[in-house]
């Protein structure tokens, strides 16, 4: 899904995309890294390098930095709509076309509203499959030996190439 997204971005601008991420929380099995992972591999199916950009938190005043560092790459991936909504609107201020150059993470209502592309984690599928597991685990008798199973839950990404506008109003 992101080589779908890489796909269009511009190959004037060389062939390196930031990855705005924070570190992995680990160095073994961390949900993060499998993030970063992913995203390295989608740029380099669709012809890209990656850049890890590390960010202190998700923030939206991380962009700043971001955009310090790799002021002219092809896009930039972000594990955070938030990151990706105010790196999309820098662009937008600089004249650049944004709409199709910023990946944000979590499809949230901030990426609807500003119309960045977004990989939607189904985070309320995920809470519901951890849920069903804990619940289960907990409905076993005390003397049978509890396993907790991996709760996956496919992600799929939201294109935007197109930001929808807030809607007007006009005061009378």
């Amino acid at each position: 899904m992101v080589a779908k997204w890489a796909s269009g971005l511009p190959k004037n601008l060389g062939g390196t995309v930031p990855i705005a991420a924070m570190r992995p929380e680990s160095e073994g099995l961390s949900l993060r890294g499998e993030r970063i992972a992913a995203v390295q591999k989608g740029l380099q199916y669709a012809g890209f390098s990656a850049e890890l950009v590390e960010v202190a938190d998700y923030d939206g005043t991380n962009a700043v930095e971001i955009l310090k560092q790799r002021p002219a790459a092809p896009g930039y991936a972000c594990l955070s709509d938030a990151i990706a909504v105010v790196i999309a609107q820098f662009l937008t201020a600089r004249g650049e076309d944004a709409s199709s150059r910023v990946l944000g993470f979590d499809d949230s209502s901030l990426a609807r509203r500003f119309g960045v592309t977004s990989i939607n984690q189904h985070l309320a599928r995920a809470a519901e499959g951890v849920f069903n597991l804990l619940d289960d685990f907990f409905q076993k008798p005390q003397n049978e030996p509890g396993t907790f199973d991996t709760v996956r839950v496919p992600l799929t990404l939201s294109l935007r190439p197109e930001p929808s506008r807030p809607a007007r109003t006009t005061a009378r």
